[in-house]
């Protein structure tokens, strides 16, 4: 008997040898021949390639180099010194701290503490990468070793600023470290101090500033292993540079401990979050309402709605509340102070807010209300009288300006759940409270209820004159 399972697969052997003999016959083009034998090649010949010791996650950029108008210029010019790379070596005519000066600053704060240049450049060497990848890509033009010559020096002169003008914190320590003989270096102390708080608020301003920032963890970096001849006795960088910032408005919430968070950007991103409120104004959304508003402080008194002053620890918080059976609405918001310096700030904690994205939109909310509850100078005076802007130094039409101008700057089209919150509470107040026709009629229902009230009061009395006593 034949085989037919031998005849088979001879016959299934012989198709495969005939399709594998056409595949390479097409595939014996000289082209692809010397394709393949070049790929094969590399293939046998590649090796893993080494990690770069820098290399690092794919992290979000929090540093940013701003567009804006010329007319805005000013806002986001330095006035004191120029901190980071964007504001590097740039022209110093009129800054209180030339590149010079700055550098004359470490130098004698090295002097004093004996700064290890060693440690810090041994540490931030591996992270330098991780330095750049903070600011916008191909935003400067810096080399490593320049970047951190400039880190070094930005961030020592940051740190003697910050204790300078944190509670005299700097001086007291020089002195301990100063013999009495030394005196031309007791006369530069004195007279570094005596200029960072003369022009104390300017220096702040310029070191909130978006354009003028360098990472939190060179500072952490330099604080905590480079200062040799102090010891800061558990005192947090961030602890003293928020105590820096007390004096500065919007003020901090007390609420708000640094043990809470640590991973702060930089300064900007540690005063932003010592100002907001926990939990709020994290997400944002394009409202399906567009024409969804707010009215002014003269039109919501019209409608029953008055203003009070807030003693929330949180001044981005405006809330709103309804009283006595729905007839009149409140208002909350905390108290408000405007300084010279405020505008620069609040337009820097917004472009921060705007161009980051991951610290919640609060200051660009509250910018946002204020603008379309204060639009006339009227607006202004009635938040006055409610104690709410009760010692702003500004004039009423400076108020005015001031969130109309930062409001038509920021060009947002979304803004946090939470605003529109607030505003959908307002607008059911005002379209759904009781009414009465006029004042009169009110005045005389009240006084028929007093009427009603006197009537029953006399009818108790007479039933309790007539009313038999027990027994009788």
């Amino acid at each position: 008997m034949m085989d037919h399972s031998i005849e088979i697969n001879e016959m299934t052997r012989s198709m495969n040898s005939t399709v594998e003999n056409r595949k390479n016959s097409v595939n014996r083009a000289p082209w692809a021949e010397r394709l393949t034998t070049r790929l094969e090649e590399e293939c046998n010949t590649w090796t893993l390639p080494n990690p770069s010791p820098n290399a690092v996650p794919k992290q979000n950029a929090s540093i940013f180099k701003l567009r804006y108008n010329q007319d805005d210029e000013e806002l986001y010019k330095v006035c004191a010194v120029g901190i980071g790379p964007y504001n590097h070596h740039k022209s110093q005519e009129g800054l209180l701290f030339s590149d010079t000066e700055k550098r004359d600053t470490v130098m004698l704060s090295t002097r004093v503490y004996r700064i290890d240049f060693k440690t810090f450049f041994s540490e931030i060497s591996p992270k330098i990468n991780e330095v750049r990848a903070c600011y916008a890509e191909g935003s400067f033009e810096l080399d490593d070793e320049a970047l951190s010559e400039m880190l070094f020096f930005d961030g020592c002169f940051i740190i003697c600023a910050i204790m300078a003008l944190s509670r005299g914190l700097l001086f007291s320590t020089w002195n301990k470290r100063m013999d009495r003989e030394e005196e031309p270096l007791i006369n530069a102390c004195k007279s570094l101090v005596r200029k960072l708080n003369q022009k104390a608020r300017e220096v702040m301003a310029d070191l909130l500033m978006l354009e003028n920032q360098i990472p939190f963890f060179v500072m952490h970096i330099l604080w905590e292993h480079c200062f040799l001849d102090i010891t800061f006795d558990g005192v947090l960088f961030k602890d003293v540079a928020l105590a820096c910032f007390d004096d500065l408005y919007p003020r901090r919430s007390r609420s708000r401990v640094t043990s809470q968070s640590s991973d702060f950007l930089h300064l900007l991103d540690l005063f932003h979050w010592s100002r907001s409120p926990i939990d709020r104004f994290r997400e944002i959304a394009t409202y399906s309402q567009p024409g969804l508003y707010i009215s002014t402080v003269t039109e919501l008194q019209a409608s029953s709605v008055i203003f009070k002053k807030s003693a929330s620890d949180f001044f981005l918080d405006i809330i709103f509340s309804e009283r006595f059976f729905r007839t009149k609405g409140v208002i909350f918001i905390p108290e408000i102070n405007l300084y010279a310096y405020s505008r620069r700030i609040f337009q820097n904690l917004i472009a921060f807010e705007q161009a980051y994205g991951l610290r919640g939109y609060g200051f660009t909310a509250y910018v946002e209300c204020m603008a379309q509850l204060v639009q006339t100078e009227k607006d202004v005076s009635l938040l006055r009288s409610s104690g709410i802007l009760a010692s702003t130094p500004m004039t009423d039409k400076e108020v005015v300006d001031f969130y109309t101008t930062i409001r038509d700057g920021v060009h947002v089209e979304e803004m946090p759940p939470d605003l529109y919150e607030l505003y959908e509470q307002v607008k059911d107040h005002v379209e759904h409270r009781p009414r009465f026709p006029n004042k009169w009629i009110t005045i005389s229902m009240f006084s028929v209820s007093i009427l009603a009230l006197t009537f029953l009061q006399a009818l108790y009395s007479i039933i309790g004159y007539y009313a038999p006593t027990n027994g009788h």
